[in-house]
């Protein structure tokens, strides 16, 4: 489809979201954490950030009523979007009738086989502004697939965005800041108030690109090994390495013989460091 100068309905305001959903009875559901953009700066700012080209695949997560959907069809790209909640899906049908160049699929996105969705297109990109309450597994059901996706855009809670870049010691580094930085190059991009959301939520966002890692952050021997070491690391977060990797079993000479430091708390560790344990326990650095 060629690239229009607007969409042909005008979601990004609230005076249009609330007339289109009381006309038609419908309410934000808070079950799904439905909070619906209506600010043209910003989703011009998600547009501009996702640098869209004519005919690209695009994957949305948690399309709502399509206000984000259209604008990036508008831009010419070819949209797969995903919805759980049955009443924004047949409104989103009704609004999408003219755009030919999107395609609604109505389901949960943890249950999907994304993979079978993803079989079009060699290449996508994800933009979306997926629900705030389950992120956390849709960023690891996209990193699962991250060979297909040239960039990932999202707009996230800005909490939640600065716990995937948290920094070693700090108190937002988590087993997701690891993951994350593992396998993805993150910027936040822009800051975004509460107030662009109707209804106005109880925190603030931030629009968010991740790439996938062309070249892993750090090169592991075991990356299983490498991502168990760290789930562990923060299951018992504020022990020490030694009390933290005890349930694990590893040999008795790993903690006579240590490279690190084991009374040290796992939250301190950086990525490098949990690859130089791993390594060690796999038996690939002279010990």
């Amino acid at each position: 489809m060629p690239k229009l100068n607007k969409p042909i309905i005008d979601l990004a305001t609230p005076t249009q979201v609330k007339n289109f959903l009381v006309e038609r009875g419908l309410s934000p559901r808070k079950f799904l954490g439905q909070h619906f953009l209506v600010d043209k700066n910003i989703l011009k700012k998600i547009i501009e950030t996702a640098e869209i080209k004519e005919g690209e695949k695009v994957l949305e997560i948690g399309s709502g009523i399509g206000t984000l959907t259209l604008a990036l069809a508008c831009e010419g790209a070819d949209v797969v979007t995903i919805e759980k909640d049955e009443g924004a899906v047949s409104l989103l049908r009704e609004l999408a009738v003219s755009y030919p160049n999107v395609k609604i699929i109505s389901g949960d996105v943890l249950k999907l086989d994304l993979k079978t969705v993803l079989k079009e297109s060699p290449v996508w990109k994800v933009v979306s502004n997926p629900p705030y309450s389950i992120v956390s597994p849709i960023l690891f059901k996209l990193v699962s697939l991250k060979e297909k996706f040239s960039s990932i855009v999202l707009m996230l809670q800005r909490e939640f965005a600065e716990r995937l870049m948290a920094q070693p010691g700090s108190k937002n580094y988590s087993f997701l800041s690891i993951k994350m930085q593992y396998h993805m190059d993150i910027e936040i991009i822009h800051k975004v108030s509460r107030r662009v959301f109707f209804p106005v939520p109880n925190v603030d966002s931030a629009i968010v690109v991740l790439k996938p890692r062309k070249t892993l952050k750090v090169k592991v021997s075991n990356e299983e090994l490498f991502f168990k070491i760290a789930d562990a690391m923060f299951r018992m977060r504020r022990k020490n390495l030694k009390n933290s990797l005890e349930p694990l079993n590893f040999p008795v000479d790993f903690y006579e013989k240590s490279p690190i430091d084991l009374t040290r708390r796992g939250e301190t560790l950086s990525l490098e460091e949990i690859g130089i344990l791993t390594d060690f326990i796999n038996g690939k650095i002279k010990k």
